[in-house]
This record gives structure tokens, sequence and C-alpha cells, in this order.
């Protein structure tokens, strides 16, 4: 898992490559948390992600509620084909044109 960080003065862009799993979620919640108290409108781009595990969609999940919470608008950009499966597959829907996660009710 790669992580790459980019910061202007009104955001952050956050890169995600290679696997989120379990053994990576330490790394990526500090990643997550660290730039969230910037109060910056954070973009995740996940294009390179090529597996992610239920533990990778919760810390998504949860980075998007946080942000929610707080007023900082949260996007998560270029979903890969490994991305949208996890997130089918979880029964989460994620909403392309606000670039967040939601549960799906009902």
């Amino acid at each position: 898992m790669n992580i790459s960080v980019k910061k202007s003065q009104n955001d952050i862009y956050l890169v995600l490559e290679g696997e989120i799993t379990v053994s990576e979620g330490e790394r990526i919640k500090e990643t997550l948390c660290k730039n969230l108290t910037m109060e910056k409108a954070i973009e995740v781009d996940l294009e390179r992600v090529t597996l992610i595990d239920t533990a990778g969609l919760q810390l998504l999940y949860a980075a998007c509620q946080t942000a929610s919470q707080k007023g900082i608008p949260f996007f998560l950009k270029n979903q890969s084909s490994a991305f949208t499966q996890a997130v089918n597959l979880m029964g989460l829907s994620f909403q392309t044109q606000k670039g967040s996660l939601l549960e799906n009710r009902g």
C-alpha cells in the first residue's frame, strides 16, 4: 500500500495505491485522521486500489462520516473496479456526484 499526499492552501489530495486491507488499517487511519484535523477539503483517489477488504471500507466510511459531521468536504474519486466490487458486496452504495459512501437501508 502506497499513500501519497498533496496539499494546497485549500485542499488535500490523497492517492491510495495497492491493497487497502486490515494489515494496512492503522497506517491509513493515521493518514486520514491527521488530514481531517486540518479542516480542508479532502479528495481520496482510489483509481490504483487493487484490493479493499471490510476493514478498508470501514475506514473510508468512517472518514466520510467524520468529515460530514465536521462540515469538511470529503470526496472519493476515480473508484477502481476492486473498490466498486467491495462496495457492492458490503451492501453499501456510492454516490458518484457526492463522492461518498452510504449505508443501504431497507
